[in-house]
């Protein structure tokens, strides 16, 4: 009999152990879930502007004093926005610095609604005023939403192909809006 109470007994002990590790993979999978949150509120305030000239020099405070002029200049110019330099709580260039390579600059605004009329009014950045020619703004994006865009334009480009005569590399694929109204939209290139 002493035999069958230990089974009995090293059962209950694995019925135990097993709710422990249930009970710490759910408290992991809460605590990622409350990063992965907390990273989207941190970056709805963001976008990330590409193709803007880097100053040539060593000294990173003339580069960033630079980059702010810059963006200063491209918000007043094509979005009627003044920025002041408190509307901009960080800014700051992604990936190593190289002579030879444009880097994008990750701007955050203290304000959600400006971001959002940056968003709001990006066909305004295809105006001609030559210095701010090529650059081009997007929504800063937790990796998870990129991966999600990034397979939603491979289907269309494959729905594409599947349904026209047209070569894929006549068109650009973009996706637009936000939330449930996410689609990708295909525009034909000019030659």
């Amino acid at each position: 009999m002493n035999a069958l109470e230990n089974v009995g007994d090293n059962s209950k002990d694995q019925v135990v152990a097993d709710e422990e590790l249930i009970k710490c993979a759910v408290e992991v999978e809460v605590k990622k879930q409350a990063a992965e949150e907390k990273d989207l509120e941190f970056r709805k305030h963001n976008v990330i502007i590409f193709r803007i000239p880097e100053k040539k020099t060593e000294n990173v405070k003339a580069r960033k004093e630079s980059d702010m002029t810059f963006v200063k200049d491209l918000t007043d110019c094509d979005f009627d926005m003044k920025l002041i330099d408190d509307d901009v709580t960080k800014m700051y260039r992604l990936g190593q610095w190289d002579e030879n390579k444009l880097r994008p600059i990750l701007v955050s605004f203290r304000n959600l609604e400006q971001k959002e009329q940056i968003m709001f009014n990006l066909s305004k950045l295809k105006q001609p005023i030559e210095k701010f020619r090529g650059v081009s703004i997007s929504h800063d994006l937790h990796p998870k939403e990129r991966e999600k865009w990034k397979k939603l334009i491979e289907a269309a480009k494959l729905a594409h192909v599947g349904s026209s005569s047209d070569v894929v590399e006549n068109y650009k694929f973009h996706g637009v809006g936000r939330g449930t109204n996410q689609r990708v939209i295909k525009i034909k290139r000019q030659n």
